[in-house]
């Protein structure tokens, strides 16, 4: 399967389409989704394989309109998966061209990752199984995203502790409040 299937394979799941959530700047729905799975099929987003991100990494690149994928197949992973759904919640925000800050970005995708994987698992997890995220971005998401779930206008004040999970990781400290201008596609 080529790369930019991977990504549109996994844009066609029913399980985006269910994925409805707003805060703030941020209002996530199928629709979304559908313009970034448009803009793959059309090229105006290109996917990449960039081995040395490691086989379970992936990312978007705003300024090069770039879907940059450490995997070639998805292998059955709904984790590979969900961490599609949550690259692709950054190209919405970058056709739209939001202008928000890193933490805002950040948490937008995180919450739609776990969203994806709530619904891909939603039958355990209605029988009592919970993830057991090591990343704790992840952890402070869950409880937003099934909030989400039954209530998608998620209020800002509850998005602290993904904020604070966010700013406390290596991966984006000293960024969380910066500004992101996203360019369009």
């Amino acid at each position: 399967m080529a790369l930019k299937d991977l990504v549109i394979s996994t844009l066609d799941n029913a399980n985006v389409s269910r994925i409805v959530f707003s805060f703030g700047p941020v209002a996530v729905d199928a629709r979304s989704y559908t313009s970034v799975k448009d803009a793959v099929r059309n090229d105006r987003i290109t996917v990449v394989h960039v081995p040395s991100l490691g086989v379970n990494r992936a990312s978007y690149r705003y300024t090069h309109n770039m879907f940059r994928l450490g995997f070639t197949a998805i292998g059955g992973s709904a984790d590979r998966q969900a961490l599609l759904v949550h690259e692709a919640t950054h190209a919405i925000f970058d056709i739209n061209e939001m202008d928000m800050k890193v933490k805002e970005s950040e948490a937008g995708a995180y919450i739609a990752q776990c969203l994806f994987f709530y619904y891909v698992n939603e039958r355990a997890i209605e029988g009592g199984a919970s993830p057991t995220f090591a990343d704790p971005i992840l952890q402070a998401a869950w409880p937003i995203a099934v909030g989400a779930t039954s209530t998608p206008n998620i209020p800002v004040a509850s998005l602290e502790p993904l904020y604070r999970a966010i700013a406390n990781s290596s991966q984006y400290s000293g960024t969380a409040e910066d500004d992101i201008d996203y360019n369009g596609v």
